[in-house]
C-alpha cells in the first residue's frame, strides 16, 4: 500500500527485473498474507482427503500422485471425474437496464476422463488444477456384489459369533 493505492500480486509470481519489480519508498506498506490453495480426493480409494498444493502449478496427474492413486481393487478407471465451480461473467436482465454491470456467478462444471485411454494420460498431464477442486474415483462396477457380501456379512457375523459360543 502506498498512500491510498493498493496493490495485490502472488509473491511467486513476482521476478526481479520484471515490471512488477517496485522501488519500496519510505510509508510504503507490505502485507503477506498466507492462503493456501488445496483439492479434496474422495471416491474409490485408500483415503479421503483435502491436500495443499505445495507448488505454483499443479496438473491432474500430479494430484492423482498425491492422493496415492486409485485403490486398484475398488476403482473404475474410466470414471475420474473433476469438480470445479468457475467464475463466470453474466449480466442479468436488471443490470442491464440499470447500467449497472455485470455480476460474477459460480459455474458449476464436471470433467470426466478415461484413464483407460493412452491418450488421456498425457491430457491428465495438461489439466491444471485449480484451488478448491474436487477430484472423485467412481467405484467399478464389480464392486457392487463385494459390497452386497460385505454388508451381508456385517450383518449376520453377530449370529454366527452367537452360536459358535452356545456349541
Amino acid at each position: 500500500t502506498r498512500r491510498v493505492r493498493v496493490a495485490e500480486q502472488a509473491l511467486d509470481s513476482i521476478v526481479a527485473g520484471s515490471a512488477d519489480d517496485l522501488l519500496l519508498l519510505g510509508g510504503d506498506r507490505i502485507e503477506l498474507i498466507r492462503q493456501p490453495r488445496t483439492f479434496t480426493v474422495f471416491g474409490a480409494l485408500d483415503r479421503i482427503s483435502q491436500i495443499p498444493f505445495e507448488s505454483r502449478t499443479l496438473t491432474l496427474a500430479e494430484a492423482l500422485a498425491r492422493a496415492g492413486g486409485p485403490n486398484d481393487g475398488r476403482a473404475d478407471p474410466r470414471s475420474v471425474f473433476v469438480f470445479r465451480l468457475a467464475p463466470n461473467i453474466n449480466q442479468s436482465a436488471d443490470t442491464e437496464q440499470s447500467g449497472a454491470g455485470q455480476t460474477a456467478v459460480a459455474v458449476p462444471l464436471a470433467y470426466r476422463i478415461d484413464m483407460m485411454q493412452a491418450q488421456n494420460y498425457f491430457l491428465a498431464q495438461r489439466f491444471v488444477m485449480r484451488d478448491k477442486d474436487l477430484i472423485y474415483i467412481g467405484n467399478a462396477s464389480a464392486n457392487q456384489p463385494l459390497k452386497l457380501v460385505q454388508a451381508l456379512g456385517q450383518l449376520f457375523s453377530p449370529v454366527i459369533a452367537v452360536q459358535n459360543a452356545t456349541r
